[in-house]
């Protein structure tokens, strides 16, 4: 979906990439901005975070469309919905490997960052470890309701990947793209990605420069 909306001309969109790497002129002071605020430390300036970006994916700014709809009240939202027990066995792959990489917090402020908004996203959304698969589904499936509640229609979008470009540049009033629908699948190779980027300090290590349009 970053791929997709950049292609689409919202770039950069803001994914937890931009949260961990610095993007110079754009997230200045990020990282900690958000530690803070998931630590209770502070509130969070939203029109300040996105400044400098065109649209917003990805936890853990998901978790507060709310706030960001008040914030921005002409933004549309896009509610994207993929199978639960995927989106779990993706989920859960990415907790394992942070917790492979415990020790390296020692070294990396960066991962010691991820590590404390991953655990305030497990505690807001199913209480706390350990990831029960029935518990963390049931609440994947009460925020998709919660979303499609909250937001009103005419602002909202529900959308399956799959279903390629046509729905979601309708909703934008966007001409389709004459290339084929980005993919990049992030299960595959996350441990190793993960690695390179929180100890290795490798800053394309989940970059998706390689599916925008060259042309």
């Amino acid at each position: 979906m970053k791929a997709a909306f950049e292609r689409l001309g919202f770039d950069p969109c803001y994914h937890f990439i931009e949260v961990m790497e610095l993007r110079a002129g754009h997230n200045e002071g990020h990282r900690k901005a958000w530690v803070d605020f998931q630590k209770g430390r502070r509130e969070m300036d939203w029109h300040w975070l996105f400044q400098r970006y065109d649209a917003v994916l990805d936890l853990p700014m998901c978790l507060y469309y709310e706030e960001m709809m008040e914030a921005f009240p002409e933004a549309r939202v896009v509610l994207t919905l993929r199978d639960p027990d995927r989106w779990f066995d993706s989920f859960s792959s990415m907790s394992r490997s942070l917790r492979r990489m415990r020790l390296a917090t020692l070294f990396s402020p960066k991962l010691r960052a991820t590590i404390t908004i991953a655990n305030t996203v497990n505690d807001r959304l199913f209480g706390g470890p350990p990831l029960d698969r029935d518990v963390c589904i049931r609440a994947f499936e009460e925020h998709n309701r919660r979303v499609i509640e909250a937001v009103p229609s005419e602002r909202l979008l529900v959308y399956e990947v799959g279903q390629g470009w046509e729905p979601l540049c309708t909703f934008l009033d966007l001409p389709v793209p004459d290339v084929d629908f980005p993919h990049l699948n992030e299960g595959e190779g996350l441990t190793s990605r993960m690695v390179q980027a929180h100890i290795l300090q490798k800053k394309d290590a989940f970059s998706t420069d390689h599916l925008k349009d060259t042309s």
